[in-house]
């Protein structure tokens, strides 16, 4: 397995996710998680992905997941379902989340995370597990 630090693995996918969660919120803890979620691509690059491949249109991805995964797979991590959601880093209690569920407000701003600067967004929906950043006590 690659071995990359978190900041250095945050680094790599920062082009491909925005913060959401308790980090987007301010209220993260030693024990918090890290929440992505994935941005969406636009339509220039699906039409240049559809030219370079030779594919059409719904053949390709509308969001940068297929580059995690291949990222991730690069390291060596597996994942434990079809739908890639989350995992843990070896030497770190952070796992991080990916998901297709949550809704961001649109209202990016930047955050920093170990050191390295992300884009973050509140995230509208977090299937009541978060109720304004906070982890609800139910």
């Amino acid at each position: 397995m690659a071995t990359k630090t978190l900041p250095e693995i945050l680094k790599d996918i920062s082009p491909y996710v925005i913060v959401t969660g308790s980090y987007a919120f301010g209220t993260q803890t030693a024990e918090s998680d890290i929440d992505f979620y994935v941005k969406e691509k636009s339509d220039e690059e699906r039409e240049k992905e559809c030219e370079e491949r030779g594919i059409e249109w719904s053949e390709t991805e509308e969001t940068y997941i297929r580059e995690l995964i291949d990222y991730f797979e690069k390291l060596g991590y597996a994942w434990s379902s079809c739908f890639p959601s989350s995992f843990a880093i070896d030497d770190t209690p952070i796992p991080l989340e990916f998901s297709a569920f949550y809704s961001i407000d649109n209202q990016l701003f930047e955050i920093e995370i170990l050191g390295v600067k992300m884009v973050a967004s509140k995230s509208n929906y977090t299937g009541g597990k978060y109720q304004h950043g906070q982890k609800n006590k139910t």
